[in-house]
């Protein structure tokens, strides 16, 4: 009975966002915020009651109720609100850049949508508009800057505006090269180009992305075993997906995710970044067919460049140059594999 009033008690503190008709789901992680999904977006609201005890006690008390554990090695809460078809997935601080639980709470609307609101959706007709416009600009400057390079001149300019575009329209894209040629960093200029508002999910084993999105989660993993949670990236992915995000950011795609990373893109997730080691775009495939190999998934090559396909949209190489670092090519996931059957015919 104890248990039920501390429980109680820590509800009434966010009950005013529990009984929000335009709300469907509600995100605590951050000391002093409270982050909404409404139905006119991402709302921010600063709110004194979510204090680190708060986050530290309301998902362990959810998991008393529900007769679960929750602290670093049972890093994932999966609960609802007492009565209510409300659903709570905690992610616990120990896998988490931020030091902070993570709470998110999934609430049915309390507005009713009719089958014309959505046919007439008027503002998903703009967004799609909005890609629909974007993807044909991507067209065109691929035309142009192939066009260009034919006739040997510059095209750096076309081909900055290019990566932006397909960052905005949210593209699959993997970033390759060597050693030492700031793929990390040129991950984290892309990252500025994405709308404040995202809702980023990034998992990574070092802390090395700069995301200025406030509404994310960090997830760290550890490959040996070091850190508290001993977080795998298969586990760090299935975790990502509760947190509804926008978008998922890998560190580095090596044997142990890229399974995970594909099967993400290959599920329709979009706006995903990443890195490979590779010295060349059109190595990318062998690498990541290389990859799913060594981690036990056997196929003929060309169902693996199909998997491959239906996930990624385009590979940028970025190569040093004396002391500097360049973009050496834009590549789609077409295009490359076009390449290989070329020469496979070829020989």
């Amino acid at each position: 009975m104890k248990s039920d009033r501390i429980l109680q008690n820590l509800l009434s503190k966010i009950n005013k966002y529990l009984t929000r008709d335009d709300v469907s789901e509600i995100i605590l992680h951050e000391i002093g915020i409270v982050r909404l999904d409404t139905t006119k977006g991402f709302k921010e609201i600063k709110d004194p009651n979510i204090t680190f005890q708060f986050l530290e006690d309301l998902p362990d008390q959810l998991a008393t109720f529900s007769e679960q554990q929750f602290n670093h090695k049972f890093i994932l809460l999966s609960s609802n609100i007492p009565n209510t078809s409300h659903r709570v997935t905690g992610v616990h601080r120990s896998c988490l850049l931020s030091n902070c639980n993570t709470i998110l709470i999934r609430k049915p609307l309390g507005i009713e949508f009719k089958l014309e609101d959505y046919i007439n959706d008027n503002k998903g007709v703009e967004i799609l508009e909005k890609n629909n416009e974007l993807e044909e600009k991507i067209k065109y400057l691929e035309k142009t800057i192939h066009k260009l390079k034919e006739e040997q001149k510059p095209t750096s300019h076309l081909e900055v505006e290019l990566v932006i575009n397909l960052v905005k329209v949210g593209k699959n894209i993997l970033i390759v090269g060597g050693t030492g040629t700031a793929k990390t960093s040129f991950l984290n200029q892309l990252i500025k180009y994405i709308d404040l508002s995202t809702r980023i999910v990034a998992i990574q084993d070092s802390a090395e992305l700069i995301i200025p999105q406030k509404n994310k989660e960090e997830i760290m993993v550890s490959k040996n075993s070091s850190n508290l949670s001993k977080l795998t990236y298969r586990g760090a992915i299935d975790i990502s997906m509760r947190l509804r995000p926008d978008r998922i950011f890998l560190g580095e795609i090596d044997t142990e995710n890229t399974m995970a990373f594909l099967r993400l893109g290959n599920t329709g997730h979009k706006g995903m970044l990443s890195t490979l080691h590779t010295d060349h775009p059109n190595d990318t495939l062998n690498s990541l067919q290389l990859n799913l190999l060594l981690a036990g998934f056997t196929s003929e090559k060309d169902t693996l460049n199909a998997f491959i396909k239906s996930a990624l949209d385009y590979v940028i190489k970025i190569e040093r140059v004396g002391f500097n670092r360049k973009v050496m090519a834009i590549k789609s996931i077409n295009e490359i594999i076009k390449e290989e059957s070329e020469v496979n015919h070829a020989v």
